[in-house]
């Protein structure tokens, strides 16, 4: 075999070289294509999610309208709420002033202490009327339900005190009732009996009796108040509470139960229901005395009151210069004077302790 080892023509080695670059451009060509055909593919499936997102947001546009109506007529129902509930506690307030008015209440009435006469004399009645025990406790409970109360706390007193709140409503009347005369009571009411000047171991002895110990002061602090406003209220439950007091028994220690009040954190009012003038002692006088001066509607005094009510005047006095200086403003009294309130000494007494020291009221029943 004979080969031909011979050079290549010009013509020949310009045509290879031409067939090199038309392989190269169709190479390129359909790269090209190749690439174009997949940016094609995906710009359709960007247009596609476009499409998709641009639904997406017109539905979130819908919603977004929907919720702003459903805003728009909340704040509508808010307005009309608020506007019906300013008028119900205005119109609320109203009756609320109205019944303060009517029962001759004053003072601000967020944190009441009612105090309540336990004395033996509470029993009494005259003829065929109501006893002053059944009066004073309707009386209360008509407070307890028209009176626009925040808070309230009972202090029954005789010889002793006895505080309820929402936290304590029992009352054993053989062991906690405040009727029961103390030994030092029993004491100097049979050495008095004599008719002789009190000596001053002895005033000094009553006054102590007005004072609280440690024990009342700790049962004061763990108090809870009943809650007389808002829907859920412990009106009924203090309301059954003095409807089911058994009957008073004992003495007059009213200088023990304001010094109770004023120590009930926070009190803005107090309200004083009693038949009598203070005092621990028993009158100096026989059974038959007494009973002829009961006919004859000529009270009987205890013979300790008028020291009994310098005592509680100072106390007070004391109090107020206290809140006075602490910048506090003392809450009001307002007494409510039981049977004979027509009494110079009992009138006078209860009128000085509400009207002239505290700005409060004075009323009779």
């Amino acid at each position: 075999m004979i080969r031909n080892n011979s050079p290549l023509t010009p013509t020949e080695s310009y045509a290879d070289g031409w067939v090199g670059v038309a392989d190269s451009l169709v190479g390129a060509i359909v790269l090209f294509l190749v690439l174009a055909l997949a940016a094609a593919n995906k710009l359709n499936s960007a247009n596609t999610q476009v499409v998709v997102y641009k639904s997406l947001l017109h539905e979130k546009d819908d919603e977004i309208q929907l919720l702003r109506e459903q805003l728009s007529n909340n704040s509508k129902r808010n307005e009309e709420f608020k506007s019906a509930n300013d008028e119900r506690l205005n119109s609320h307030s109203k009756a609320a002033s109205v019944h303060a008015e009517l029962l001759s209440i004053k003072g601000n009435l967020d944190k009441v202490v009612i105090i309540l006469d336990f004395s033996g004399s509470m029993i009494e009645k005259r003829g065929k009327q109501e006893s002053r025990w059944t009066i004073s406790k309707r009386f209360i409970n008509n407070v307890c339900q028209h009176l626009d109360m925040g808070e309230c706390v009972l202090v029954v007193f005789s010889y002793d005190i006895k505080v309820f709140g929402s936290n304590n409503t029992t009352f054993n009347n053989l062991t906690e009732s405040p009727g029961i005369a103390s030994d030092e009571v029993k004491r100097i009411w049979t050495d008095y009996a004599t008719k002789r000047p009190l000596k001053e171991g002895e005033k000094k002895a009553l006054f102590e009796l007005g004072q609280l110990s440690d024990k009342d002061l700790q049962s004061l602090r763990q108090l809870k108040p009943f809650k007389l406003r808002g829907e859920l209220n412990d009106r009924k439950v203090l309301a059954d509470l003095v409807t089911h007091l058994p009957n008073p028994a004992g003495g007059t220690n009213t200088l023990k139960a304001i010094n109770a009040a004023l120590e009930i954190e926070g009190v803005t009012n107090i309200i004083l229901f009693t038949d009598g003038e203070p005092g621990l002692l028993a009158e100096r006088i026989s059974d038959d005395e007494r009973r002829k001066l009961e006919n004859s509607g000529i009270r009987v005094k205890p013979p300790d009151f008028p020291f009994q009510k310098d005592w509680i005047f100072a106390t007070v006095d004391e109090r107020i210069a206290t809140y006075t200086a602490a910048g506090k403003e003392f809450p009001r009294i307002n007494a409510i004077g039981i049977g004979d309130y027509f009494d110079n000494d009992l009138s006078n007494f209860l009128r000085t302790l509400s009207e002239e020291k505290t700005d409060g009221s004075f009323q009779g029943r």
